[in-house]
C-alpha cells in the first residue's frame, strides 16, 4: 500500500516490535555486549570550584566592604549587586571587569590611607587589602 507521498506505509509487523527487541537488535548490530564500557574521562563532567576562582576569592570580599550605593553608580541593578556580593551570581564579563576595577580602586585607596604602597595589579591590590584588613580584625 502506497501513501500519497510515494513512500510505503508502515506495515503491522513493523509497529508491533517490542522496544526491548528493538534495543537488542540495535546492540547486536553495533556489537554491544550489554554492559557499560566507557572511559571515565569521556563521560565525567568537571565543574569549576568557585573557591578556586580568583575573582570570587579576591575581588568579591572587597566588593562586600564597599557601600552598595557606590556600586549602584556603575549602573548595575541593586538586586544583582546583592546577589554578586553574596556569591549567588556571576556577572557578565564586561561587568566583572568594571566591578574588579572599582574594587581595586577602593582597595588601593584604603591601602594608601593605611600607609601601604598599593600594588599596580587589580587582583593583587584586592588581595593585599583583604590580607591587611583581615589581620586587623
Amino acid at each position: 500500500m502506497r501513501a500519497e507521498t510515494g513512500r510505503t506505509a508502515p506495515t503491522a509487523d513493523r509497529l508491533t516490535v517490542a522496544p526491548d527487541q528493538r534495543r537488542e537488535g540495535i546492540e547486536q548490530a553495533r556489537g554491544d555486549r550489554g554492559g557499560l564500557e566507557h572511559d571515565p574521562d569521556e563521560v565525567w563532567t568537571e565543574y569549576a570550584d568557585s573557591a578556586q576562582d580568583l575573582w570570587t576569592t579576591l575581588a568579591v570580599p572587597v566588593l562586600r566592604a564597599m557601600l552598595i550605593a557606590e556600586l549602584e553608580e556603575l549602573g548595575l541593578h541593586r538586586r544583582s549587586l546583592f546577589a554578586i556580593r553574596a556569591g549567588e551570581r556571576v556577572p557578565h564579563p564586561r561587568n566583572r571587569r568594571t566591578l574588579t576595577e572599582h574594587a581595586a580602586a577602593f582597595a588601593k585607596t584604603r591601602l594608601k590611607h593605611a600607609g601601604q604602597v598599593p600594588p599596580p595589579d587589580d587582583l593583587v591590590a584586592c588581595a593585599a587589602y583583604d590580607k591587611l584588613f583581615s589581620e586587623r580584625n
